[in-house]
Parts: structure tokens; sequence; C-alpha cells
């Protein structure tokens, strides 16, 4: 599991993306933290281009919780 809470910009996150995604197994999850104020796009993005991973919105529990399409849960290498 790794989970990005750092600088929220598009950019970064699509870099810390790019940069942990291959550390993470399958069944393993990227928690992209504080997704309502700005890696949304980074997460659309990133899914779009890697089927391999899905936002696991089963891990939303909460109503309010800062990591809307944040769980990336990968599902196959």
């Amino acid at each position: 599991m790794v989970i990005l809470d750092s600088l929220d910009s598009k950019e970064h996150v699509a870099a810390e993306l790019e940069a942990y995604a291959p550390l993470v197994p399958v069944g393993g999850y990227l928690i992209v933290q504080d997704t309502p104020f700005g890696p949304d796009e980074a997460i659309a993005e990133f899914l779009a281009a890697n089927d391999n991973w899905i936002a696991d919105r089963r891990r939303e529990r909460y109503p309010d919780t800062n990591s809307v399409r944040g769980y990336l849960r990968r599902v196959k290498p």
C-alpha cells in the first residue's frame, strides 16, 4: 500500500502515480488523499491510461471522505 498525501496539484500527483504504481502488487492499493482539492484530474487520466487499476469506491466508507475516487486498486500486473 502506498499513500500519497503531499502537494495536491495535478502535475505532482500524476508524477507520484507514475513513480509509485510499479511498486504496488496486484490486489494492493495506491491511496490518493485530498482528491477534492486537485488530484482528481490526475487520477482520471491515470485510470484512463492504465487498465490494470480501478478506483475502488467500496473503500469510501464515509460521505465526507477526502479520497473520492482515490482508493486505487491494482487488478492486474
